[in-house]
């Protein structure tokens, strides 16, 4: 599968179109076999929209079955981005054993010192799972797992749920939120895994105005930050990590740790957005506000008045449904300060 696949993405870049049309019918011609390599093939329609037959093939198998993702023989290598995605969408069928066992099975294939047989596994062995699946844990409704599993398959991880989650002052997210917001981060940066933040807030735009002076007084040469905002009369919220200081002089800054994201208050829809053009990351401008990417921004927050725009240029999504303008109703900028647990 993986060999007849890197042929076609190959033929593609060769615009050997013919070619991809044979190896697409070959291989639909055995969908079995797709949807045990449901993960490759998520993984390529995802890279590769123009591969027409096996995007409609995705789209309606999982449609039909939105469990397919967890059934699939290549499920252990799913991404960390893309399955929380799934898991903070709740986009599949499911229960939250199966979900709780695979997440085991992923987190086990992450790691070289853990063995595949649970039953004899060491403290140490334990608290490594833990820091592994960490991210994915707010999301499990262990209610709905039945006390026999839950005493069987869960309870001998107790010590993974001692965790501290992150506390933020924040009048856009929730304590729900802001643990995700700590797990992008580590995502972005490839932090170990025993590694957490501290958000300290530096500047709201309804306590200390919307004026951009403040921004570069309380915000510059801070370090690494996380923006977020809420879009006025939408239950949007969006925002961005800046690796490096905020500064006053414009001009752009190279990394390749930031990231822009999208998310509701209602938990239905979330988009993690990693920057591909890593010298127009980060755009430092006095006369604006927070600033990612190049152009016309992939988000910009115009805050002296209110407005921000999304487009996408510099970062690998789109993190609104269509690109332009949109009007602030909240900013607030926090000082992301890195601690060991």
């Amino acid at each position: 599968m993986k060999t007849n696949i890197a042929i076609l993405v190959a033929a593609d870049e060769l615009c050997l179109n013919d070619l991809c049309t044979f190896i697409e019918d070959y291989l639909l011609d055995d969908e079995s076999l797709l949807k045990q390599n449901f993960v490759l093939i998520q993984d390529v329609i995802t890279k590769f929209t123009q591969f027409g037959k096996l995007v409609q093939f995705y789209n309606i198998s999982i449609q039909q079955d939105p469990s397919l993702i967890f059934k699939a023989d290549d499920f252990a290598t799913i991404k960390q981005e893309i399955l929380l995605k799934i898991l903070v969408e709740n986009n599949h069928s499911e229960k939250f054993i199966i979900v709780w066992d695979k997440l085991l099975e992923w987190g086990i294939a992450q790691s070289d010192e853990l063995p595949s047989d649970t039953s004899n596994w060491t403290h140490n062995e334990v608290l490594i799972i833990g820091t592994i699946i960490q991210p994915f844990i707010p999301y499990i409704n262990y209610k709905e797992i039945s006390p026999a599993d839950f005493v069987q398959k869960v309870k001998p991880f107790k010590n993974v749920f001692d965790i501290d989650f992150y506390v933020i002052d924040s009048r856009i997210i929730n304590s729900d939120q802001a643990p995700l917001l700590g797990n992008l981060i580590k995502m972005a940066k490839k932090d170990n895994y025993n590694t957490s933040y501290d958000f300290k807030l530096l500047v709201r735009g309804s306590r200390d105005g919307f004026e951009v002076k403040n921004f570069h007084k309380f915000c510059d040469e801070k370090g690494p930050t996380i923006v977020i905002a809420s879009v006025k009369d939408t239950n949007e919220i969006l925002g961005g990590f800046n690796p490096l200081n905020w500064t006053s002089v414009t001009g752009f800054n190279k990394t390749k740790d930031s990231f822009i994201f999208s998310l509701d208050q209602n938990k239905k829809s979330f988009i993690f957005s990693k920057v591909v053009e890593e010298r127009y990351a980060i755009f430092n401008n006095r006369e604006t506000g927070p600033d990612f990417g190049r152009r016309s921004s992939d988000l910009r927050l115009r805050i002296p008045i209110k407005k921000g725009q999304c487009y996408m240029n510099s970062y690998e999504k789109l993190i609104r449904k269509n690109d332009g303008g949109f009007e602030i109703k909240e900013y607030e900028v926090f000082q992301v300060i890195e601690k060991s647990t």
